[in-house]
């Protein structure tokens, strides 16, 4: 199980932070959100807000194969 929290300052932006454990001291990911978190708060007073992050793994390479194309 992760635990997600999103929080913030009034006049700052949006961070969410993702735990293993409610009580560990260190999260395992800690991101800045783009969006000011009046901005946020003003948007979920209208209905449903929805916060998605996505991953795309790349297929595992063997070491024989093609050198990485990364930062092309």
């Amino acid at each position: 199980m992760v635990i997600g929290t999103i929080f913030g300052n009034r006049r700052g932006h949006v961070w969410l932070c993702f735990q293993h454990d409610r009580l560990a001291t260190k999260p395992l990911l800690l991101l800045e959100l783009s969006v000011p978190t009046h901005q946020l708060v003003k948007e979920m007073k209208f209905g449903l807000v929805r916060i998605s992050l996505d991953c795309t793994r790349p297929e595992f390479r063997s070491s024989r194969s093609a050198p990485c194309q990364c930062g092309r």
